[in-house]
């Protein structure tokens, strides 16, 4: 039986609701954060606020996209879901290298220790301050539903690739779908060839921010070889306007390929959220999603939020 894994435990697919399929509730520390303080997202009271004006607006589940040694602490997210009522997916795996300090266990680890570790964090849970995820650390029992692999712009860099084949072994043992990040929308095909190389299914993947550069034929490729796009660059339009990303999908959904598209917010900043007088991640329904309605009708926005979001998170545990 397909399921998917919350931080509350398995679910039934079918009881997500409508999800926003990429976000961040918690970034507790890390270089992104020293680099850039807007990044920390430390408070649980504005993390619930989030859940909770994304309840108000239908919302039923999110994904919280930040993977292991970037500053998780899954009993926020724990308590959240509690006090909410929107289930939340925590993730595993890694960002990109330039997430990780020199000294990171990460960066160390041989092949078979990464897998070790991850496939550790898998079934006892994520350690309560994302450090190392070794037996001798107390388990929360908090279990992610998702893995991570990352490149940079227009490249995997080794540190990268070595994550990526860790990721790949680890989804084999476990069958979680993985979750990707390009950097500005790039690198997409080439993820998929090497997550191919390493036996990951594309239908068991899910491409972030491809809408950061949103290149039809990129787009078109991605969903001919049966993987799941998220559109998730919410106040993204530094990048390229909403428009252009509307008729890519307007096109991919002509073609036949609704059923590989999901949404997100991806909000990462503190100056995006509510309590900074932003949308924040209600936004993916109030705005992102209620944009996409206006162009391609209900029914189709309705499968971005629910139907295909819960088959592209699901699987059958192994």
């Amino acid at each position: 039986m397909r399921v998917v894994r919350t931080v509350l435990g398995d679910l039934d697919p079918a009881s997500l609701g409508a999800v926003d399929t990429h976000d961040h509730l918690i970034i507790a520390g890390g270089p992104a954060v020293e680099r850039d303080p807007d990044l920390l997202l430390d408070d649980e009271d504005e993390a619930v606020a989030e859940l909770d004006a994304f309840h108000d607006e239908g919302g039923g589940a999110v994904v919280d996209a930040l993977p292991a040694g970037c500053g998780r602490r899954p009993l926020i997210l724990q308590r959240a879901s509690r006090a909410t009522g929107v289930k939340i997916i925590a993730t595993s795996g890694f960002h990109t290298d330039s997430y990780y300090a020199a000294s990171h266990w990460a960066r160390s680890a041989s092949h078979d220790q990464l897998v070790a570790l991850l496939l550790h964090e898998c079934v006892a849970g994520i350690d309560a301050n994302d450090g190392e995820p070794t037996p001798d650390r107390e388990p929360t029992g908090v279990r992610p539903g998702l893995l991570k692999v990352a490149t940079s712009y227009w490249a995997a860099r080794p540190q990268e690739r070595q994550w990526l084949r860790a990721v790949a072994e680890v989804h084999h043992l476990t069958a979680l779908p993985v979750l990707t990040h390009t950097e500005h929308g790039t690198y997409a095909l080439e993820q998929l060839a090497l997550l191919g190389d390493a036996g990951v299914p594309a239908e068991s993947v899910i491409l972030s921010h491809l809408d950061r550069a949103p290149d039809l034929a990129t787009f078109t490729a991605v969903a001919e070889q049966g993987a799941t796009i998220c559109i998730d660059g919410l106040f993204r339009e530094k990048y390229r306007p909403l428009s252009d990303v509307v008729n890519a999908v307007k096109v991919l959904v002509t073609h036949g390929h609704a059923d590989r598209i999901v949404l997100g917010g991806d909000i990462a900043r503190r100056s995006l959220r509510r309590t900074a007088g932003a949308p924040g991640m209600a936004g993916v329904l109030t705005l992102l999603a209620a944009r996409f309605r206006d162009e391609l009708g209900a029914s189709v926005v309705d499968a971005f939020l629910t139907t295909n979001p819960a088959r592209a998170l699901s699987f059958t545990p192994a």
